[in-house]
């Protein structure tokens, strides 16, 4: 049921000076305020705010001419921080005006930061409430991906203005109807505003490193659920990123000018309605005369599917037959963007193909010479796809297709190939591709992304058992043989890069750091803790700042408790830069249980807020040659049983690291298997913990 609020606020004027609610202010006096939102919502996105804070302010003019309000409260030490985000949301409002044709509906907007807050931001209608990582900001405090995060995160928040507010969920298995939609949108704006293949690539690695990771476990489920016992435990890499993957391939089957007539058409058929995923459907169905009924299993099938192509190229024809197979029990409907290169890499053909077919034939014709093929071009669908390209075709495509996201991808599964199957790849010539690429790209974030191997967490998927320690070592061995390899030629590109004294976060700008950073960490893995302290002395943001100090906390050296306690006594009073602090150390290689442990224990911890508890024990989970031992999981188990009284959202967050338990090496299985069983029998278990033990112990 959507209602429309009225608000009035009464405190103490002096302990609560700012008082705010949703919608329109319309009487102000000391100790109380009056708000009244005009647009009937439902209860969720009611928000109150009081207390004492700095604001920031701004304004915008819409397109028609109206004059919004723009504000932003921070705690006033942190005032100095908010630039930024302000800027962020006024591209937000500029970027749904010109993209989607969206103006804003009220006086105001406001957006308050808490540190203390469980989740990223809330789209509280027109009173966001952020947690602060994603607010605060400058040069000296905040990396490039902060910077980028914070836009993104205010920009879908703002989004859900009409996906999501305006336009809401019929009930809360249509959840992806707002939040997979807006993920769409918000991927859309930094990929305008930024470089968009890198925004894909890293959209792309987080899907399956994480989503698809969740597909294979005890807690998949479709986009749209059938059932779910904590609500908070839906908020889900597959509503969220797999439903975004969704809405992608909606547009690509019906182009930009097809999914902006099919957007029109949902916001005027449903505007200030509660609506499902099948009215979203039919608008685009509708207004492109679409028939997406074989379409409709990505909504309410779970699990990856999985995809065979294979080729068979006529020379005395002159033809090229394609084979695209199904291999799942259900079929769907997905478009497969491709092109194919001769020798000297020329396109000859590219296109999208549409399967909505278990098996699928393509033949094209008057092809001179055996091609090589690029498949699924930006990752045209959420699928696990096997080809019958050779090593060496990945080779070539590395070097030559002009998707710089198949480039990538093709060196991440050469990558994987000589970190598992080092036997079925010629070394040299892999290498030899890898240094060309450093050497002619001009793209110097893609590569970093062609440099750097899929990380252990993705590789543990690749394998029917998971040997922790076994991956670690062999993916360490490959790294080292590559900097090894190109060591003069990483120190020449360090060297040549320089330092950029003016800091903007331009997509050459956020390039050149990456590929800096990435010499200094991986050259100081080889040894070199010189130029790693050189670095970490003479940076001039946080960006490079925090490089340096990985780099040199990475292995013992005469350099690292040094620069831990000069980070330490620079920053200790900023609570977003202690959490890097934090992380970093929790991540490092050397650290172990007793270290963490001791960091646990350090006066600026705290159990009770999340982000400090995030930093350091939900980033130790990932320091997987140090965390997958018994003392590793008596710790953990210990902390999630006492976040199940104080707070079980993030307990739930972090016990699902055992979710693949009987996946790993037997020692490490029957760990994980009594530490499950230990929470299972927790007195007054929630429903957030218990939902996914029970689930992993199935």
């Amino acid at each position: 049921m959507l209602s429309v609020f009225t608000t009035t606020i009464k405190a103490d004027d002096d302990k609560y000076p700012t008082l705010l609610s949703n919608g329109n202010l319309v009487n102000k006096s000391p100790g109380s305020a009056t708000w009244h939102d005009p647009a009937p919502k439902p209860c969720y996105l009611f928000a109150l705010v009081a207390g004492k804070f700095s604001v920031l302010e701004d304004s915008y003019k819409t397109k028609s001419g109206r004059e919004v309000d723009l504000k932003i409260y921070v705690e006033p030490h942190n005032i100095d921080k908010t630039r930024f985000a302000m800027d962020s949301l006024i591209r937000s409002f500029e970027w749904d005006e010109n993209r989607f044709g969206l103006e804003y509906d009220l006086d105001i907007y406001m957006i308050v930061a808490v540190d203390d807050f469980n989740m990223g931001a809330m789209e509280n209608k027109g009173l966001n409430i952020f947690n602060s990582s994603y607010v605060l900001a400058k040069p000296e405090t905040a990396t490039d991906r902060d910077f980028i995060n914070i836009e993104s995160v205010i920009g879908h928040e703002y989004f859900h203005n009409w996906t999501g507010n305006r336009v809401t969920c019929r009930d809360w298995f249509q959840l992806s109807l707002k939040e997979g939609l807006t993920v769409f949108r918000d991927q859309e704006f930094t990929s305008d505003l930024h470089s968009r293949s890198i925004k894909r690539i890293e959209d792309v690695n987080n899907l399956r490193t994480f989503q698809f990771a969740e597909d294979a476990g005890p807690m998949k489920h479709p986009v749209r659920p059938d059932s779910y016992i904590e609500m908070n435990n839906f908020y889900t890499f597959t509503v969220y990123e797999k439903g975004a993957e969704v809405i992608r391939m909606i547009h690509t089957l019906l182009g930009e000018v097809g999914f902006q007539k099919g957007m029109d058409l949902y916001f005027m058929r449903h505007d200030g309605n509660a609506v499902t995923i099948d009215d979203f459907v039919a608008s685009m169905s509708d207004a492109n005369d679409f028939d997406f009924s074989g379409f409709m299993n990505w909504y309410s099938k779970s699990g990856t599917p999985e995809i065979d192509i294979s080729t068979d190229y006529s020379a005395k024809n002159n033809t090229l037959t394609v084979k695209i197979k199904q291999n799942s029990k259900y079929s769907f409907m997905f478009p497969v963007k491709f092109a194919l290169f001769d020798k000297k890499g020329s396109e000859i053909e590219s296109g999208v193909l549409v399967i909505d077919e278990k098996e699928k034939l393509f033949k094209f014709n008057d092809i001179s010479s055996k091609p090589i093929p690029s498949w699924l071009r930006e990752f045209s669908a959420p699928v696990k796809l096997s080809t019958d390209l050779t090593n060496n075709q990945r080779i070539f495509l590395v070097g030559n297709d002009s998707d710089a996201f198949n480039r990538c991808d093709s060196a991440q599964n050469l990558w994987l190939s000589f970190i598992l199957n080092p036997e079925k790849i010629d070394e040299d010539l892999f290498f030899e591709a890898i240094e060309k690429v450093l050497k002619t790209s001009k793209d110097r974030s893609l590569i970093c992304e062609i440099l750097t191997p899929p990380s252990e967490r993705f590789i543990h998927q690749q394998v029917e058992e998971i040997n922790v320690f076994d991956i670690h070592e062999k993916r360490e061995s490959a790294i080292s043989k590559l900097t090894t390899r190109l060591k003069p030629l990483l120190l020449d590109t360090y060297s040549i890069l320089g330092s950029d004294n003016s800091y903007n976060i331009t997509p050459e700008s956020v390039g050149n750091r990456a590929l800096r950073n990435y010499c200094v960490y991986h050259l100081a893995k080889d040894g070199d803790f010189d130029l790693a302290y050189k670095h970490y002395k003479n940076a001039n943001c946080m960006t490079d700042k925090i490089a340096g100090f990985n780099a040199l906390i990475t292995k013992n050296n005469r350099y690292k408790d040094d620069v831990v306690a000069d980070f330490y006594d620079e920053f200790k009073d900023d609570v977003q830069v202690m959490d890097k602090w934090f992380s970093s150390q929790s991540i490092s290689p050397s650290t172990t249980v007793e270290d963490v442990k001791k960091l646990m224990t350090h006066e600026l911890f705290s159990f009770n807020t999340p982000n400090r508890l995030r930093s350091v024990v939900g980033v130790f989970s990932q320091n997987y040659t140090n965390f997958h031992n018994n003392n590793g999981y008596k710790l953990f188990t210990d902390i999630i049983i006492k976040l199940n009284k104080s707070n079980p959202q993030i307990g739930a967050r972090l016990v699902s690291v055992y979710n693949h338990w009987r996946r790993f090496s037997p020692e490490l299985k029957s760990l994980q298997e009594i530490q499950l069983n230990k929470i299972l029998k927790t007195k007054n278990l929630s429903n957030d913990i218990f939902e996914i033990v029970q689930a992993a112990l199935k």
